[in-house]
Parts: C-alpha cells; sequence; structure tokens
C-alpha cells in the first residue's frame, strides 16, 4: 500500500493562454518498489494509484510507452517520445531522473516549478537528490480540449 499526502496548490503561471490550479497529491514510494512511474502519473494527473496500476497491468519497471498509453488512455496528449531536457522545467510532466554510474533511470511529476519524487522529495514538491543525479528527459502533458 501506499501513503498518500494532500498538498494544496497555488495557482501556476500561464500556461498555453489558460491559468491552471493544481492540487497535487504526493505519494510516498516503499522501499524496494519499482513503480516510480505509475507514482509519477497517479500525481501528474490527479488520479488516484490503484487506478493506474489497473491501467498499467503491473507494478513494475515502465517504458515510456506505458506511460504514454496509460496517459492517454485518461484522455492527455502526449507525444510518443520523451524530450530531452535543456534548462527550463515543464509545466505538467513526467520526467526521467538518472543516477550517476547506474543504467536504470526513476520517474517524477513536474508540476511548475515543483517536483513531485516518491522517493527522494515531499508533500511540497521538494526534492533532496544525491550530487550528479539529474533530469535527462521528459513527458509533456496537456489535457485533451
Amino acid at each position: 500500500m501506499v501513503k498518500i499526502y494532500h498538498n494544496y496548490g497555488k495557482p501556476l503561471t500561464n500556461y498555453n493562454g489558460i491559468w491552471y490550479t493544481c492540487i497535487m497529491k504526493w505519494i510516498k514510494q516503499k522501499k524496494g518498489m519499482r513503480n516510480c512511474g505509475q507514482i509519477a502519473i497517479a500525481v501528474a494527473t490527479n488520479t488516484p494509484y490503484k487506478k493506474i496500476v489497473k491501467l498499467m497491468k503491473h507494478e513494475n519497471g515502465t517504458y515510456t510507452s506505458d506511460l504514454v498509453r496509460v496517459l492517454r488512455k485518461l484522455g492527455y496528449k502526449c507525444p510518443n517520445r520523451l524530450k530531452v531536457f535543456k534548462k527550463n522545467k515543464p509545466q505538467l510532466a513526467i520526467a526521467r531522473l538518472t543516477y550517476p554510474h547506474k543504467s536504470n533511470y526513476h520517474c517524477v511529476a513536474i508540476d511548475g516549478n515543483k517536483i513531485y519524487d516518491g522517493c527522494y522529495g515531499n508533500k511540497k514538491g521538494k526534492v533532496k537528490w544525491d550530487k550528479g543525479w539529474r533530469i535527462t528527459s521528459y513527458l509533456p502533458i496537456k489535457e485533451k480540449k
């Protein structure tokens, strides 16, 4: 079972001509679990974690194609592939974090200037990463109109 914390956010910056107010729920990832992709989607879309797992059909590591498929089932628009992270954080996205000297990666939810990380973050959207950890790519998310 995962713990869910409520974070009542403030209005975000203007995004595509629309002002958004987001209420994100931070979800703590249990030690040893590989469900960061599911958690990131649940947080970014404000969808119950159990529903994401049901749509994903597993609680294990995810591929970009898994993330895209579930986001689209939830009614969101996103590209088929990750975009390379340069400098500015996207307004709403699932981001890929890489660790130095390791081949695996970790997913987090980005909401403007906040990063929701189930392992190394908190309910306020702040993270505490070791030196060398960085966001390398992201999947921007937009609601369908």
